[in-house]
């Protein structure tokens, strides 16, 4: 079993690692020639759009704290990009949008998107409730703008499913969080038909609306993406995916533990209730 900080996600990565190399070459070439021309040393963010992974976990980490979390805290509470990174290998990066730009808010599934509104948080002319509005946008579920354009049936939801399913699987085939009944194929059909059993699934649990808790919600104030680790929600299992993402390779943690407290309905390993759910389920 490998660390979270080793997992690999299918999608996206390819383009990430690419980038963060570019701009690392593009930095170094760059001040060398500075230093020649004796005019100092230039930042990589003055020479290339901040659009990596490594400023986007650092934006949102910094923006998006307490009860608007994005993504869990080291074991000791304090501030751990390791797991955004993990996650954020998933998303495409996307066209990078300057924030805050003349065109509106960003959208799309990508780190472009979620960076856009990762500093949208953060900025002070957005008002005292630009946490609660902004970081669900700029968190893994990419709620409300943060979605597949090009899918008009693309929603957080969506975007919960083809983070669950993958690393769940991927990490332990015999964790099947939700069962879209392809049993031959490859990897991809197997997972590809359980997305669809997961999106099926959540979208009907969503139909009368409470399933998840938006911040920028009146009626949701004080709750986060994060702050609920029990209750038939979608933030529940949120919390659990990431949980499960963060502690993969600990005995007694991981996907084979947490996993299965992301399926609907919740269960725990052995097939018990497990903690995303009402008490009456």
């Amino acid at each position: 079993m490998r660390a979270a900080n080793a997992k690999v996600f299918r999608r996206g990565l390819g383009v990430v690692v690419l980038a963060i190399v570019a701009s690392g070459a593009g930095a170094t070439a760059l001040n060398g020639c500075n230093t020649i021309l004796g005019i100092g040393p230039a930042t990589a963010a003055s020479i290339a759009e901040p659009l990596t992974c490594p400023n986007y976990c650092n934006v949102v980490a910094q923006n998006c704290q307490g009860t608007n979390a994005e993504y869990l805290p080291a074991a000791d509470g304090g501030v751990d990009t390791t797991l955004c990174m993990t996650i954020c290998q998933s998303f495409s990066l996307g066209m990078y949008s300057p924030y805050p730009g003349d065109a509106g808010p960003a959208t799309g599934n990508t780190v472009s998107c979620r960076l856009w509104h990762a500093q949208a948080a953060g900025d002070p002319a957005n008002g005292p409730t630009a946490p609660q509005t902004h970081c669900p946008h700029a968190g893994p579920l990419g709620y409300g703008f943060c979605t597949d354009q090009s899918d008009p049936n693309a929603t957080f939801i969506t975007n919960f499913c083809q983070l669950d399913v993958p690393f769940c699987y991927e990490q332990d085939p015999r964790v099947t969080v939700y069962n879209g009944g392809a049993t031959e194929g490859n990897t991809a059909t197997i997972e590809s038909a359980d997305e669809q059993a997961c999106q099926s699934a959540l979208s009907q649990a969503d139909a009368d609306g409470g399933f998840y808790h938006y911040s920028g919600n009146a009626l949701d104030a004080g709750v986060g993406d994060l702050t609920n680790t029990s209750g038939n929600t979608l933030n529940c299992r949120l919390w659990h995916f990431e949980y499960a993402v963060q502690t993969n390779g600990i005995q007694g943690q991981g996907p084979q533990t947490h996993c299965p407290h992301t399926e609907y309905p919740s269960v725990n390993a052995a097939g018990t209730p497990g903690p995303c759910v009402t008490p009456d389920d």
